[in-house]
């Protein structure tokens, strides 16, 4: 049931709604049996065999609300809501703490799906955080998972890029038992990206001495040359600066004067290249494409005659008509002789390697300049773009971190 999608109709809204109120009663009534057993002692086994079942029935309808809630919750994730499907999350996993999916996946989308497209810092950051404390709440409810240690750690390795705090959280990961492989090829990254080069030679050399070999060896050799990335590589912060300053774009001021500049000095961009609109009828041989042609010196219609014999399926029945086309569209000989026909004019036999064509232009559009005014928006989003990409590298230049903690930037 868990990871299905679906729409949300009335109904299951209704029942969305009395499963919430019924939960509430269920949890006052859990909250009674949880004060007895701590006043009492009362070990399962020594229940009476009603308050079994009842603990059983409150366990049981949890999940289930937890349950409905995930496909909800998935439902929301596909439709873009993201303001239902941030509190929807929290519920299923105070619902049910155990269920590991929705702290991995519901940190994923605070850090991830959210916070990337986000057109707001505020939001971005916000997001990044509550991603991070969303997974230390899963650990603190099983501690003793990979996965989630793991998650936290990629988090603030990838999306925060600290890597102070990531190394012991992915450590944690790997220190549980059946860990995947590349746990511990993180841990190594890691212990690179701080310097700690030695400790990161030891783990790669550990890994191809137990059979660990890809991408081990290449990683032990690199260290080995003296090839280290500690740091912050540049291109993270290069790519981190461009997605946190197009958040700005609405707020950046391009005044007529600079679109019309930008616009002079790149008309070629905004060319309309020019097109014909043209038929042909496709023949398996030279001789019966000349055939063809001398039925229409006869005067028989072309797109008649076309929905007759072409043998080119994808035309056949609309009259041999290929529509609108550029330049470069189609194979150069055929290409080369449309475009040097006259409106209403019908080639000779042009062969290529479908066969043997005739071919009639119908209309020719000439090539045009668009106007500033038709591509104002693409002009301006140019423009802005340029601006950015100016700005991050100011920044860049000037130390500027976007958010991120002080850690010294890679040296190569």
């Amino acid at each position: 049931m868990r990871g299905l999608s679906g729409n949300i109709s009335k109904a299951q809204k209704f029942y969305l709604l009395a499963l919430v109120g019924i939960f509430i009663i269920m949890v006052f009534v859990k909250k009674d049996i949880e004060t007895d057993r701590i006043k009492y002692d009362m070990v399962p086994e020594n229940l009476s065999p009603s308050d079994q079942v009842l603990g059983g029935l409150v366990g049981a309808f949890r999940e289930i609300t937890a349950d409905y809630l995930w496909v909800t919750m998935d439902s929301f994730f596909h439709s873009g809501d993201w303001q239902r499907l941030v509190p929807t999350i929290d519920l299923v996993a105070r619902l049910d703490p155990k269920f590991i999916q929705v702290w991995s996946v519901g940190a994923w989308h605070f850090a991830y799906n959210i916070s990337v497209p986000a057109s707001s810092v505020k939001i971005k950051e916000q997001m990044i955080r509550q991603g991070d404390e969303f997974l230390q709440r899963g650990i603190k409810h099983n501690p003793h998972i990979y996965d989630l240690h793991f998650e936290l750690g990629w988090n603030r390795f990838d999306r925060q890029l600290d890597y102070q705090r990531a190394l012991p959280e992915i450590e944690a990961a790997y220190a549980i038992k059946d860990h995947p492989h590349y746990v511990r090829h993180m841990v190594a990254h890691t212990l690179e990206r701080l310097g700690r080069i030695e400790e990161a030679k030891k783990l790669w050399k550990q890994c191809i001495d137990e059979g660990d070999c890809s991408p081990a060896f290449g990683n032990y050799s690199r260290l080995l040359k003296g090839d280290c990335r500690t740091g912050v590589p540049m291109y993270k912060l290069r790519n981190r600066g461009q997605e946190w300053e197009k958040c700005l774009a609405d707020k950046i001021e391009v005044p007529e004067s600079e679109l019309e500049a930008y616009y002079n000095a790149h008309k070629d961009l905004y060319m309309e290249p020019e097109k014909i609109q043209a038929r042909h009828i496709l023949l398996s041989s030279r001789a019966a494409a000349a055939r063809v042609l001398e039925r229409l010196e006869k005067g028989e219609d072309f797109a008649a005659l076309a929905s007759k014999v072409s043998i080119d399926k994808g035309t056949q029945e609309i009259g041999g008509s290929l529509g609108l086309f550029s330049r470069g569209q189609m194979v150069p000989e055929f290409d080369r002789v449309a475009f040097a026909l006259k409106e209403n004019h019908i080639s000779g036999i042009v062969k290529t390697k479908f066969g043997y064509h005739v071919i009639k232009v119908e209309k020719r559009i000439p090539a045009r300049l668009k106007s500033l005014k038709e591509v104002k928006t693409q002009v301006r989003d140019k423009v802005v773009d340029n601006k950015i990409q100016a700005n991050v590298q100011r920044k860049l230049a000037a130390g500027y971190r976007w958010g991120v903690p002080e850690i010294k930037l890679e040296e190569k």
